[in-house]
This record gives structure tokens, C-alpha cells and sequence, in this order.
């Protein structure tokens, strides 16, 4: 890979971000405003996507291996591009009920094999900047593609919103038929690999940052078909105001991957994962329950900021353990699937038990509290092994 098809691959995520920004979380301003569907109807599209995209994640290693990694991305994207045609011409809950989760194999399935193309080829720093300017690409594009939603939306065609992601697959076609055939790989006997001393603390790091960002992306997909509810219904504010609101946290996960990328400080340590494993819930519950819109930003902010961190070490560690394999993506994006699934699986656990509990926020907490236990634990086991081994290198 050179240096110009990785700059075209930047660009595509960019896009890329931005089309699928629209489905995964525009989608649910969408129905909330112009087809009236409750917190528990967006809740269940939200848990069928998560299944979904983790189905296609998995996959993606063999469709590759099968196929080829640029085929399969020309495939992938052309069917994502006609299920947006779909979405335009009939955006009616049917259809949306039908495209929604189908959408979400084919994303699942796209994104191990871009992450692939990216590091390929590449090595310990090389392959930490790179990895950076990844996780810059995608998530700059999130908080502008929430931003856009909400005036789409409000528009005189609110099908506009998926007229627009139509458009960008489209383009990522061109732009994939580009691509070499398939990624070059650096050789297994590369001497800046990582020897085996540091892939087994990689893969420390790298199985507690995967139980972070799961529990990251179950609360952050928890919180995305609530989040219409606790800003125009709970806080009373209007739909062009709420969605650039609720692109805050994203807008400080950006900043947290321009900081880590700058930073080497952090890197290989457990310290900084041990904080996120705290951090993070109360971030989150700050945004769930807060009673002010000063909370419930101050918590998008938290949330944002750890986010950033759990997303680019779990990234990061499995490419580096796995020489840039879209095996390594597939396990990443998998992960984030089931916290797309999770998260809205927690919501409606809670919303079912709010009447036996005799309050929406016990029930909440019942729903949710087990997963965040279950993650913190799992991201915690591995880094306490590490600073019992490696006391200087916390």
C-alpha cells in the first residue's frame, strides 16, 4: 500500500463515517420525528442492527479470503448503495424495519477489511500513527454527520437523509476500484514486529480494551435511541438543536484520538485503560439521568473523552497482535456489533422492569448495572495481571 491509497482510504472512511453516521444514529431522529416510533420500538431496531453488524463483522475474514478484500468492498458498498435508494423511495417502517438490519451485515462486514487495507504493511509506530489518523478519520466525520441530521430531517424531504448516504456509497465505489486487489502484509519474520514478550502484554491490553469498548459502545448504543427522548421530550429542546447536542461526546472522542495520536505516553501501559474502566459509567449515567442539560453535557464530555481511548487501544493492539489481518478487524467491529446489540437489549430489560421496580431510572440501572459489571471486571482481570508482572510499566 502507498502512500496515495492510503490517503484515498482516509477520505472513503471519512464518507463512509458519515453515510453510516446517518443510519446508525440519524436513523432514530428519523423515526422518533416522522414516524412516531416510541423508545421501545427504537430500542428493538437498534437491537437488530447490533445483531446484524456483529454477524457481518464475523464474516468479513472469509468473504475476504474468498473473493478478495477489493471485490468484496465493491460488493458491499453497491448493496448498501441500492438499500439507500430503497430508504429514499419508501421511507416507511416497513421498510425501515426490513433495511435497518440488513444494512447492518453488510457495514459489519465492510469496515475489518477497510481497517486492514489501512495498517497493512506497517509496523510498530508506523502503525500506531496510522491507526490515529484512522480513528481521526471516522469519528470527525460522526459529530458533522449528526449535525446535518437534524436539518435533514427538518427539511422539506426528510428521505433526504438517506438520499445524501446513497450518494456517499456511491462515490466509495468509485473510490475502492482503486484499491490494489489485495493488501500486502508485512512478512511474519519483519524484525519490528512485536517479539514475544510484548505480544503477550499486546494481547493484555488488547482483551482489556475490547471488554471496554464493549461496554463503551452497549452505553453509547443504549444512550443513541434514548438520547431523542432525554433531549426533546425530558429537556424540551427541538430536533435542530438536540442532534448537534447529542454529537458533543463525539466531537470529544475526535479530540481524545488527536491527543492519543500526538501522545506515546500512554502507550503499552495499563494505567490509563484501569481509569477508563471507571470512568466510563459515570459518564454515562451523567448523560442517562442527569436532571440539567449542564449534566447531561458534562457527561457526553467524560464519556467522549474514554471512549476515544478504549476505541483506539483495542484497535490499535489487535492490529499490531495480529500483523493488520482483517481477522483483527473482524474481532474489533464484532465486538462493536454486540454493543450495538447490547446496549438496546439493557434499555429494554430496563424499561420492562421500571414498573416492578416502581421508577424508570431503578429500572434502567437493573437493566444495565450487570453488563457494565460484567465489562469492568473483564477489562480489569487482564491489566492487574499486567502490573503484577510489569511494575514499572503501568
Amino acid at each position: 500500500m502507498n502512500s496515495a491509497s492510503r490517503r484515498l482510504l482516509l477520505v472513503a472512511t471519512f464518507l463512509g463515517s458519515i453515510a453510516v453516521i446517518f443510519l446508525e444514529r440519524g436513523l432514530y431522529f428519523f423515526t422518533d420525528d416522522q414516524l412516531g416510533f416510541s423508545r421501545f420500538a427504537n430500542l428493538w431496531l437498534g437491537l437488530s442492527h447490533g445483531v446484524a453488524y456483529a454477524i457481518g463483522a464475523l464474516l468479513s475474514h472469509a468473504a475476504a479470503g474468498r473473493f478478495g478484500e477489493r471485490r468484496t468492498l465493491l460488493w458491499l458498498t453497491t448493496v448498501l448503495t441500492g438499500l439507500m435508494v430503497l430508504l429514499t423511495w419508501r421511507p416507511i417502517p416497513g421498510v425501515v424495519w426490513i433495511v435497518f438490519p440488513v444494512s447492518g451485515v453488510f457495514n459489519g462486514c465492510m469496515w475489518p477489511i477497510i481497517e486492514s487495507y489501512t495498517t497493512a504493511g506497517l509496523v510498530s509506530k508506523q502503525m500506531f500513527k496510522v491507526v490515529g489518523r484512522f480513528c481521526i478519520a471516522w469519528s470527525s466525520a460522526v459529530p458533522i454527520a449528526l449535525a446535518i441530521s437534524g436539518p435533514l430531517i427538518a427539511s422539506p424531504w426528510p428521505a433526504s437523509l438517506f438520499a445524501v448516504a446513497m450518494l456517499l456509497f456511491a462515490v466509495m465505489i468509485v473510490m475502492f476500484a482503486r484499491l490494489p486487489a489485495r493488501p500486502m502484509h508485512a512478512p511474519p519474520d519483519h524484525p519490528e514486529l512485536p517479539d514475544p514478550s510484548r505480544r503477550q502484554r499486546y494481547r493484555a491490553l488488547m482483551i482489556a480494551g475490547r471488554w471496554s469498548m464493549l461496554s463503551n459502545y452497549a452505553l453509547l448504543f443504549l444512550l443513541a435511541p434514548m438520547l431523542p427522548y432525554i433531549l426533546t421530550t425530558r429537556l424540551d429542546l427541538s430536533t435542530q438543536i438536540a442532534t448537534p447536542i447529542a454529537s458533543l461526546m463525539d466531537w470529544t472522542r475526535v479530540l481524545a484520538f488527536i491527543s492519543l495520536g500526538a501522545m506515546t505516553a500512554w502507550y503499552g501501559r495499563a494505567s490509563p485503560l484501569l481509569a477508563a474502566v471507571a470512568l466510563m459509567p459515570a459518564g454515562f449515567l451523567m448523560v442517562l439521568f442527569g436532571p440539567s442539560l449542564q449534566w447531561v453535557i458534562a457527561g457526553e464530555l467524560l464519556f467522549g473523552l474514554v471512549g476515544g481511548l478504549v476505541y483506539y487501544a483495542a484497535l490499535y493492539y489487535a492490529l499490531a497482535f495480529k500483523n493488520a489481518a482483517v481477522e483483527a478487524g473482524g474481532g474489533h467491529e464484532a465486538l462493536i456489533g454486540a454493543g450495538f446489540a447490547l446496549g438496546p437489549a439493557c434499555g429494554l430489560i430496563g424499561l420492562s422492569l421500571a414498573g416492578a421496580m416502581g421508577d424508570e431510572v431503578y429500572g434502567m440501572l437493573a437493566g444495565v448495572v450487570p453488563l457494565v459489571l460484567l465489562c469492568m471486571c473483564g477489562g480489569a482481570i487482564p491489566l492487574h495481571g499486567l502490573r503484577r508482572r510489569d511494575k514499572f510499566n503501568v
